[in-house]
């Protein structure tokens, strides 16, 4: 199992480094970062969606959903124009599990 530090690493620095997880660690790391406390997680997977990869967008994406933080709604509603239809579909599907009329 993950720590809670870990799992930050491997969010917040592994995918805006470039490097691969595996896929095990990236549900577990997701699993974590959704209930890690605080307007600075949400910032920084915020921040990281414009360094990501595809895939990587939208597992943060997932994560933003879970974590319903409204700061993180701006980024979900942009990542709706994301040049990946993969990506778009993750926006508006985050972007509908926020109670925020700007959503709709």
């Amino acid at each position: 199992m993950l720590t809670h530090a870990r799992a930050c690493l491997i969010i917040l620095d592994g995918w805006a480094l470039g490097s691969k997880p595996e896929a095990d660690a990236i549900r577990q790391a997701a699993d974590i970062a959704a209930t890690l406390p605080g307007p600075l997680v949400t910032a920084g997977l915020c921040e990281r969606l414009s360094r990501a990869s595809a895939t990587e967008r939208i597992a943060i994406l997932n994560v933003l959903a879970r974590r319903k933080d409204d700061a993180a709604l701006p980024a979900v509603l942009a990542a709706t124009a994301d040049p990946s239809a993969a990506v778009r579909l993750a926006a508006i599907e985050a972007a509908g599990r926020f109670a925020d009329p700007r959503a709709v």
